[in-house]
């Protein structure tokens, strides 16, 4: 019996067994592709980015708006301390105000007192006039006119 195969041994095969050519060998499997773990990766490093920056973020602005209450407040009691002082000089003003019109009423008072005043000091100067001329009959006259006048 021949070889059944060109690469089999010279030496003649023993009755019914039949030389196989041996088996190639396997490849290495593949490896397996990590595509899955890529991208889940650099999902996980985009999303932590992200809330890193939003931590961040909120932190600043909880900062930002805690000092702009601040800042409310204390323009809250410049306002109620200016009201309070636009109220007193309000009421300061009222008062200078009733203060005028009673000096205005008593300057009407002493300008009309100061008229009929007038004709009294005119007597007195007449009698003080009759005096110094020792007059009998003006300085009678003279008595006369300031104690009706006067």
């Amino acid at each position: 019996m021949t070889n059944p195969t060109p690469d089999a041994p010279e030496f003649p095969a023993a009755e019914g067994y039949v030389y196989e050519q041996p088996a190639a060998p396997m490849a290495a499997p593949p490896k397996p592709k990590k595509t899955g773990l890529i991208v889940l990766s650099v999902l996980a490093v985009l999303l932590l980015g992200g809330a890193a920056t939003f931590g961040v973020l909120y932190f600043k602005e909880k900062d930002h708006a805690k000092s702009l209450s601040l800042e409310l407040d204390s323009t809250k009691k410049d306002l109620t301390a200016s009201a309070l002082r636009e109220n007193a000089a309000k009421a300061d003003l009222s008062k200078e105000q009733d203060l005028r019109n009673k000096a205005e009423e008593a300057q009407k008072k002493a300008e009309s007192a100061s008229v009929s005043n007038k004709a009294c000091h005119d007597a007195a100067n007449n009698l003080r006039a009759a005096a110094i001329s020792q007059d009998q009959k003006k300085v009678e006259a003279a008595l006369e006119s300031v104690f009706l006048n006067c």
